[in-house]
This record gives structure tokens, C-alpha cells and sequence, in this order.
């Protein structure tokens, strides 16, 4: 399936694929002067990641940036600025693992000149649409999930 359809079937409703995820997640970095919402505020994570990552911003200072860390670049492309024209997302390589799991590696490049970033993401199919239920990257590489609950651990 070529890439303008991954777009198109990502906006049309919840990812039937886990493909047609990673389009959705990436679809916005992709249009010249999109703002789009935080990482973490995107519904593109399962419940248990979801209720996870709304512990974590409870626990964010007001108006400040989070001790963790994890506020200070976008989750899915490392990055706190990208071009759009620029922005590159390789193809999925995607491992089935049973009916309802799936591993998803990419390399994300923000900009022209930057270097890539390979980010993994461990995806769960819930009420029939693929969701993010973690995601390793150079910023966690143990997993996004152990991040956001580091902080509660201190």
C-alpha cells in the first residue's frame, strides 16, 4: 500500500492496521505548518498507557517542565522542532506477535541535516483498532511505560 493511502486510511477512523497507525502517527509532522498536540496528549495509546501517561500529568509541575524529562521533546520523532519537508519516516518493519501484538521499528528523521532516530513501538489491537501500548526510543530505551512511572518509584 503506498504511502498517500496509508494517509488516507488513517484519517478516515481508528487503525485498522498497524501501519495505517504509524501513518497516523506520523501524519501530522508531515504538513507544512501543522501544530499538533503534544505526543502525549494524542489518542493513539492503549488504556493502560493512556491511564499511565495522565498519572504522569497530574505529577508536572504547572507551567514548568516535568523532572522526568520526558516533556522536553516530542515522543514519537525526538525532536522539539522538524521539517516537514524534510521529515522522513522509513518503512515499518513490523512483527506480528500473535493476532492482537505487534512490534514496529522505524527510523525518524526530523530534519534534513539531522541524524535518524530508530524508535520502537510495541502496538496492541484493542476494541479493533492498533494502538501504542509502549514505545523505546534513545530518550527510554527501557520503554516509555517504565519512564512514566519512574517518577512515582523516587
Amino acid at each position: 500500500m503506498s504511502a498517500i493511502l496509508l494517509l488516507l486510511a488513517a484519517a478516515a477512523g481508528p487503525a485498522a492496521t498497524p501501519d495505517q497507525l504509524v501513518a497516523a502517527i506520523y501524519a501530522p509532522y508531515r504538513k507544512a505548518g501543522a501544530e499538533p498536540p503534544a505526543d502525549w496528549d494524542r489518542p493513539v495509546f492503549t488504556r493502560a498507557t493512556s491511564a499511565a501517561i495522565a498519572r504522569w500529568k497530574r505529577q508536572r509541575p504547572a507551567g514548568g517542565l516535568d523532572a522526568s524529562g520526558l516533556d522536553e521533546a516530542g515522543w514519537f520523532c525526538a525532536c522539539q522542532d522538524w521539517d516537514s519537508a524534510a521529515f522522513t519516516v522509513s518503512r515499518p518493519e513490523t512483527a506480528m506477535q500473535g493476532n492482537d501484538r505487534a512490534l514496529v521499528r522505524v527510523a525518524v528523521r526530523a530534519a534534513a541535516d539531522g541524524p535518524p532516530v530508530r524508535l520502537a513501538y510495541r502496538l496492541q489491537r484493542e476494541a479493533g483498532a492498533w494502538l501504542i501500548a509502549d514505545l523505546s526510543s534513545p530518550a527510554f530505551p527501557k520503554g516509555l511505560l517504565a519512564r512514566l512511572q519512574a517518577p512515582r518509584r523516587r
